[in-house]
C-alpha cells in the first residue's frame, strides 16, 4: 500500500476500560487465522468444608494470527526485562 493510502490511527486511552485478573488460560483455538484465548480463574464454593474449587471462565480474548504473535513477543521481551520501559504500541502499527 502506497503512503499516499495511509489513513493515520490515533490511540485513545480508557482509563475506564475493564480489567480481568485471570489464573491463566483454559483453552486456546485457532480458527480461521484468528487466535481464541479463554481465560479462567478459581473460585472456591464455600457452602461446604471444605469446599470444591471450580474453574470459571472469565472472558475470552480473539486476535489475528498477527496480532498475537506480535502479542506473544511483547509479553516475551517485559518477561525477560520486567524493569525495562513499558512497552507501548507504536504508533504506526496496524491494530487490525
Amino acid at each position: 500500500m502506497a503512503d499516499e493510502n495511509k489513513v493515520p490511527v490515533n490511540f485513545i486511552d480508557n482509563p475506564h476500560a475493564p480489567e480481568v485478573y485471570s489464573t491463566g488460560h483454559v483453552g486456546l483455538w485457532m480458527n480461521q487465522g484468528n487466535l481464541h484465548i479463554t481465560l479462567g480463574a478459581g473460585r472456591i464454593d464455600h457452602n461446604s468444608s471444605p469446599g470444591p474449587v471450580n474453574v470459571v471462565v472469565l472472558g475470552r480474548v480473539v486476535l489475528s494470527a498477527d496480532a498475537a504473535g506480535r502479542l506473544a513477543d511483547g509479553i516475551r521481551q517485559m518477561l525477560a526485562n520486567p524493569e525495562g520501559p513499558p512497552q507501548v504500541r507504536p504508533p504506526d502499527t496496524p491494530v487490525h
